[in-house]
């Protein structure tokens, strides 16, 4: 069996399906033109080159950001949230206060440690947008930090306020995974949102082969709510499907009959659970 998980394997056959392919190539193209260009003595005409290339790449990625966003928006006033750098929480080993300017670092470090596309994250542009997505106005975040030596451990968010149904995320810098900050952090922040909005369903999604993140769901009361389609849709996640199968073992059949699936058919999705505070 491979190494690569779940989402390694879907993000590399998106790269080689034949449309993306093609995308890849023409970059390719331009960037050995810039390359002959630049040997040539012509900056302004490689300088050219590399802003168009950089203005159709983000126009590609709003596009792509647009049709991931929800339909069925409504506004939200965030201002009943407490403000910036306030204390939302504690518990026995944990403290959380709301996400402050000063952490811009460390949340793009922690991003840049999970992230499948390490390379852009040399681009300003690119950061400046992966900071927007945690203090944006549809965001609510809150930082975590270990009790005793007030140490970043990692963040919670909500990342779409406008959604009718908040989805949660979370995550801890990889030394402080699997002891127990986790369940601590996500329930001092829905307790937090749910006291002060009154809302009390979340969902959250989680790769079919995230089997910590599941227990931690559970653990705090998620139940199983279906599956989602990400990244790969129709023919193309029918092929994934078949490509992959080499990655069922006891683990994944336990989760396909946890959502009453064969463990063929649910490859390629992600979990949804919901949860509910009362």
């Amino acid at each position: 069996m491979s190494d690569k998980t779940m989402r390694e394997r879907r993000m590399a056959y998106q790269r080689n399906l034949p449309e993306n392919k093609k995308v890849l190539k023409d970059v390719q193209s331009q960037l050995e033109e810039a390359l002959r260009l630049l040997e040539n003595g012509e900056k302004d005409a490689v300088c050219n080159i590399v802003n168009q290339l950089k203005e159709n790449l983000e126009k590609r990625i709003e596009l792509e950001n647009t049709k991931c966003k929800s339909e069925s928006t409504e506004k939200f006033d965030k201002s009943i949230f407490p403000k910036t750098g306030m204390l939302i929480g504690e518990d026995r080993d944990v403290v959380m206060f709301v996400t402050k300017a000063s952490e811009k670092e460390e949340y793009l470090s922690l991003s840049h440690t999970y992230s499948q596309m390490k390379n852009a994250y040399k681009d300003e542009k690119f950061l400046e947008k992966i900071w927007n997505s945690f203090i944006g106005e549809n965001v609510f975040a809150c930082s975590v930090y270990d009790k005793k030596t007030k140490t970043f451990v990692g963040y919670c968010t909500i990342n779409e306020l406008r959604q009718k149904e908040w989805e949660l995320a979370i995550e801890l810098k990889p030394e402080w995974c699997h002891r127990g900050y986790g369940t601590q952090a996500l329930t001092l922040f829905v307790n937090c949102v749910t006291e002060i909005t009154g809302n009390y369903i979340y969902r959250a999604r989680v790769e079919i082969d995230n089997y910590a993140s599941q227990a931690l769901l559970k653990k705090l009361g998620a139940y199983p709510n279906g599956i989602s389609e990400y990244e790969l849709h129709g023919k193309n996640l029918d092929q994934f499907k078949r490509e992959n199968t080499d990655l069922i073992d006891d683990k994944l059949q336990a989760v396909a009959e946890e959502f009453c699936m064969e463990a063929e058919d649910i490859l390629g999705y992600v979990l949804e659970y919901r949860l509910e505070v009362y």
